[in-house]
């Protein structure tokens, strides 16, 4: 009775000349042996090189091994703009368009960009591993004002087209400008942010006039609600 038998073709094979020999031993002496009874040609695919420039979430029925438990699970799909957390870890990250997971450092940070924790996924812990760790995740633009924890000085955060997770930070150089802007309550937009996390921020032009910036209030929330 026949068999069959798949065999992968080396990367780079390709000749107008090859026969198979195959041979069945004992592992001491050889009892039986054939050769193809003529020439063919085996055309090997070309043998790819991935572009480093580009990256690729993982896919799904991969597995990788679990950081906590040491065992091996499926890897979950994940795309850029992805909320994700995993089942044994708090943190919430931000899946950016390099495919790097940044974390969230607090909850009021969370809700400058969502309004609820509905949109995070829930993935495997291993897939943690697959996403390298970016840049902290700082409030978004357009959404808060922000001053460093001691210090009066209160700052508009603006789009950075450079860099998304580094939003400029433009002082606001008077209260009647601030008033200007946003309005007699102005204060209830201002959240307090760590001396350390305040240098990551970019640094626009100082806010002098009411003219000087665009304030979109319909986006802006105040502090109270960011929880």
């Amino acid at each position: 009775m026949g068999s069959n038998y798949n065999w992968t073709i080396p990367a780079g094979l390709n000749s107008t000349n090859v026969v198979i020999m195959v041979r069945t031993t004992d592992l001491v002496d050889v009892l039986a042996e054939d050769v193809s009874n003529s020439a063919f040609t085996i055309s090997a695919p070309a043998v790819v090189t991935p572009d480093p420039t580009v990256v690729t979430a993982p896919s799904t029925g991969t597995t990788g091994k679990s950081p906590v438990t040491g065992l091996m699970e499926e890897i979950s799909v994940v795309s850029a703009g992805d909320y994700i957390k995993s089942p044994s870890y708090s943190t919430v990250y931000y899946v950016g368009t390099d495919m790097k997971r940044h974390p969230f450092v607090d909850s009021q940070t969370y809700f400058t960009w969502q309004s609820s924790f509905s949109v995070v996924k829930v993935v495997t812990d291993a897939t943690l591993s697959t996403l390298t760790l970016g840049t902290p995740m700082l409030p978004k633009y357009e959404v808060v004002l922000v001053k460093i924890q001691s210090v009066n000085k209160v700052y508009a955060l603006e789009f950075n087209p450079a860099d998304m997770f580094a939003p400029k930070l433009r002082w606001i150089t008077s209260e009647a400008v601030a008033q200007g802007l946003y309005g007699n309550n102005w204060a209830d937009y201002v959240i307090d942010v760590a001396p350390t996390v305040f240098t990551r921020f970019a640094v626009g032009a100082d806010v002098n006039l009411v003219s000087d910036l665009s304030a979109n209030l319909g986006g802006m929330k105040m502090r109270i609600n960011l929880r």
